[in-house]
Parts: structure tokens; C-alpha cells; sequence
């Protein structure tokens, strides 16, 4: 879960978002030690949109409510309803805002989530002075922490209040974003004064975890197995996602979704190399980088409908059958031909050349 807080005048708002990535592990919260992320609000055509709950259906939602025309909250409301109805598991929350400006350029917020079964509150509009809002995990303790007297709204105003209420799914670090009906602007990363106490893992510990590579349309489901031997690292011009560089490679195992395919990986202990079986949508991909593929079976078929099988080696010797009916057989060496019993040639014509 995640937590925003916001002050709303006529005209403006200013929000902070938390970067803190947690999960559960056997029941208990941990923060994701290496994990934060930047992306909890998004903007889009200048109205800010906020994201709270289970990290797999935030990001589908995402994807989904960003290929629309239709920017209305009734839109996204409708979206997230469909989505945790049909891939929500027991104990998931989503929970979204949005931050906009109506027709006359005054500044709102309208939220919803599973608890209110998707039903969008009513707008929250901001007045002269400013309207405090907080949503998200530990709101009710974070609006204890309000200073409801400010008037001039800084990056400074929200810091002691995510450090007040910070634990495994909440703080790190906030971004503070401010909007207008005209523009849009966004600070640096700022880091928070966080208790010594709060539940950390470190996922490279964990035999299996999932997770996203890439962003917004383009992410895609990873789920590691293992922790790896330690011996190779993946570098940026890795076959899965740049998003693994530094990650453990060798003596692990990785399954990915990708558009158009679904890939399982094995990166072999100390070296690192590729064993990979690639499902795509045109063809399907098996790869035993510098080893040899071994397959046993008591019998064993190779068809290929309306097209021809071909084996060849790196040296460029093959073996062909058309799709003609011809066979083809080229050696760039010697061929032997080696029978205990009789070798039979029978054709109707023979021609040597």
C-alpha cells in the first residue's frame, strides 16, 4: 500500500507520494529492501492519478486505463472494478484518485477503491485557504500530523508527516508533485528520517518472488527462482530486461511474459550461459548457449506442415526435406555410409554427377 497526501486550493494542488515497495512474506510486512518506485502517480493530459494496493493489478491498471481516449474517472473506476473482479486474490486492495480540474479550472479530488466496491466518492473541491487530504495506508494516522494552519504549501510541509507515520509499506523517500490546470511540475527525490525498526527483505534471499521489468505499456511479469551462485551478474545487454542489471544471474531461473511470448530462462552456475525455451506468437525458440541439447524419448517425430525441416550444423553441413518431397543432404567433409547388414539404393532413375 501506499500513501498521498495533498493540499487543494481554487486553482492548484500540491501532492507527495512515498516510494516504499513492500510484500508479504509468511503473514508479516517487509519493506523490499532494494526495491522503490516513482511511478505510484502518474500524469496524464495535466490531471494526476494515484495508485494504491496490490502491485500487480496497479500496473495492469495502468496499462489499460492508458491506452484510452476517455481520462474520466467513471472510466477508471469502471476498469479497476473489472480488473480486481476477475484477477484480485484474497487479501489484494486496490485503490486509486484522481487529482483533476473541472471545466471552470477548479481544482478537485474524487477517490474510490474495493472497500467502497468502486463506487467514486463525490468531488472533494479545494477553497481559498487549502483542503488537506490523505489516502492510502496509515491515512487516518497521517492526518493526525497536519499542520491545518498552512497556508503556504512547500515540499517541507509533508516531510514530518510521512516520517510520523512511517513503516514497511509506507515512506523511503516522497516526490511532491504540483499542478495546475496549465502546468505541471515534479521534485526531486526526497529522503525521509525513517525508525530503525521497520521489517526489511532483501528479495535476492527469497528462492521465488515476482516482479515487472520495463514501465507503463511496455512492463512486463518476472517471476526469479533462486537465489544463484553468485559467480555472474546480469549486465545491461541481457536477453530478459535491462531492468536486471546488477541482479544475480548465474545458477537461477526466470519466467517472463513479454507480448507476444512467454519465455523460460536458466542461466547455468559460474558462467552464466543462456538455456532458454522462447513460446512466441510465429515460432518457438530452443537455445543451449555453447552446450548440447540432449533428447531422449522412445520414439521420437519431427512434422512440419506446408513447410521444410532442416538441420544444420555451425560448419554448414545439413540435412533438408522440402517442401516438395526432396531430400537433401550437403556435407562441406566426407559422407560414410556404414551398414552391418545390406544398404539398398532404389529409384526408378540414378544419375551420378
Amino acid at each position: 500500500m501506499s500513501l498521498a497526501v495533498s493540499a487543494t486550493n481554487l486553482h492548484e494542488h500540491y501532492i507527495a507520494v512515498d516510494t516504499a515497495t513492500s510484500i508479504k512474506f509468511e503473514e508479516t510486512s517487509y519493506r523490499v529492501s532494494e526495491e522503490s518506485t516513482k511511478d505510484k502517480l502518474i500524469v496524464l493530459d495535466g490531471e494526476a492519478y494515484f495508485f494504491s494496493g496490490d502491485k500487480n493489478l496497479i500496473i495492469n491498471l495502468k496499462i489499460r486505463f492508458q491506452e484510452q481516449n476517455d481520462r474520466s474517472f467513471d472510466k477508471i473506476t469502471e476498469i479497476a472494478k473489472n480488473l480486481f473482479q476477475s484477477h484480485a486474490e484474497k487479501g489484494d486492495e486496490l485503490a486509486i484518485a484522481k487529482y483533476g480540474f473541472d471545466e471552470n479550472g477548479l481544482a478537485y479530488a474524487q477517490f474510490t477503491n474495493n472497500w467502497l466496491h468502486f463506487k467514486p466518492t463525490d468531488r472533494y473541491y479545494g477553497d481559498a485557504r487549502n483542503l488537506f487530504l490523505t489516502y492510502g495506508a496509515n491515512m487516518k494516522q497521517a492526518s493526525g500530523h497536519l499542520d491545518l494552519s498552512c497556508v503556504e504549501i512547500t515540499a517541507d510541509f509533508f516531510i514530518p508527516v510521512y516520517e510520523a507515520v512511517a513503516n514497511e509499506g509506507v515512506g523511503n523517500s516522497i516526490f511532491v508533485y504540483h499542478l495546475t490546470s496549465e502546468k505541471w511540475g515534479v521534485t526531486e527525490e526526497i529522503m525521509l528520517n525513517e525508525p530503525e525498526n521497520i521489517k526489511k527483505i532483501n528479495l535476492t534471499r527469497v528462492k521465488r518472488h515476482a516482479t515487472f521489468a520495463g514501465s507503463g505499456v511496455d512492463a512486463f511479469p518476472v517471476t526469479a527462482l533462486g537465489e544463484g551462485d553468485g559467480q555472474k551478474k546480469f549486465d545491461s545487454d541481457n536477453p530478459i530486461s535491462p531492468d536486471l542489471e546488477g541482479q544475480a544471474m548465474s545458477g537461477r531461473g526466470f519466467t517472463i511474459k513479454p507480448d507476444g511470448s512467454y519465455d523460460m530462462f536458466y542461466f547455468s552456475s559460474n558462467y552464466g550461459r543462456e538455456r532458454s525455451l522462447r513460446l512466441k506468437d510465429n515460432e518457438v525458440l530452443l537455445k543451449s548457449e555453447n552446450s548440447k541439447i540432449h533428447m531422449q524419448a522412445k520414439t521420437y517425430e519431427i512434422e512440419a506442415e506446408d513447410g521444410a525441416v532442416k538441420i544444420t550444423l555451425s560448419n554448414g553441413s545439413y540435412f533438408e526435406l522440402t517442401e516438395a518431397g526432396d531430400i537433401n543432404a550437403h556435407a562441406i567433409n566426407n559422407i560414410k555410409l556404414t551398414a552391418d547388414a545390406l544398404i539398398q539404393f532404389e529409384s526408378d532413375k540414378y544419375e551420378f554427377l
